[in-house]
């Protein structure tokens, strides 16, 4: 699994994140740089590696934001949802390197700062 130096290195780079999975090792990849997320407004990042067994990411946005992961069965169907950060302050960075629950999730980055319009997210995640 991709540590958090490398991956903080090959997001300022701009690497393809698919890179950071090592020879052999199978799953997926998904980023934002520099989105913009308007008022009231929640982008997603869809990931999905059969077998996987971690999921490793970062997210920055310049206002407030929320993180949540659906954690989806087989079918497509969510079990649950997981709060990750409920109002986080902008410019700080979340990190998250946990176990998954389930090869397929849906990260769900939305706008929480009533007093910006829009804002410019970063994310990068490696589900392997």
């Amino acid at each position: 699994m991709t540590d958090n130096a490398t991956l903080r290195e090959s997001f300022k780079k701009g690497a393809n994140l698919s890179d950071l999975l090592k020879e052999g090792e199978l799953g997926d990849t998904a980023f934002f740089y520099q989105e913009p997320l308007a008022e009231e407004q929640t982008k997603v990042l869809t990931l999905d590696a059969e077998y996987a067994r971690r999921l490793h990411g970062r997210i920055k946005s310049d206002g407030e934001y929320k993180v949540e992961i659906d954690w989806k069965d087989d079918a497509g169907n969510i079990i649950y949802t997981e709060t990750i950060v409920d109002t986080e302050i902008g410019g700080t960075w979340t990190e998250y390197n946990e176990v998954v629950d389930s090869p397929h999730v849906d990260i769900k980055i939305s706008h929480e700062d009533a007093e910006t319009v829009e804002q410019i997210v970063d994310a990068s995640f490696v589900l392997s």
